[in-house]
């Protein structure tokens, strides 16, 4: 009968090549684009400890919410709850007056801290500062759009 001739070097040839194909779609998809220059504008909430460190625009004073996370599951669960609540309100009504500062106490959880960066992102929320123990969350009216 009629044997078909192996070829060993085949399979090592296409993987080299599909390797490269995909290795230059990549490069040209990532570096096609050119560089982006993006122009950012900071702007810091009104708090005590920005103020005198940083010397450019600031937000206009306003009321901040204090909600402070400890401990408790419970209580956080409802101060949760409440926060998510008063979000919805300022971005209904569009509110630049107000804000929500959170503060984690030495006895709060990590998980806290995950369930409102969930909260911000779920929000679509764009302005928020974090420190080392507090999340200030707030709005700017239209003149501050970029």
């Amino acid at each position: 009968m009629y044997r078909l001739r192996q070829h060993k070097w085949l399979p090592p040839v296409t993987a080299v090549v599909v390797i490269l194909l995909l290795s230059g779609a990549g490069y040209i998809t990532l570096f096609s684009g050119g560089p982006q220059q993006r122009n950012v504008v900071l702007i810091l909430p009104d708090t005590g400890t920005i103020r005198k460190y940083y010397g450019g625009p600031q937000a206009p004073v306003r009321n901040y919410l204090h909600i402070t996370f400890d401990g408790s599951s419970r209580k956080n669960a409802i101060r949760l709850s409440f926060a998510r609540i008063y979000m919805e309100d300022m971005q209904q009504h569009q509110d630049t007056l107000r804000g929500i500062h959170f503060h984690f106490d030495k006895t709060a959880h990590y998980e806290d801290l995950v369930k409102i960066l969930d909260l911000l992102w779920c929000m679509r929320t764009q302005r928020w500062l974090a420190e080392p123990e507090d999340i200030w969350y707030f709005q700017y009216g239209d003149e501050y759009d970029f």
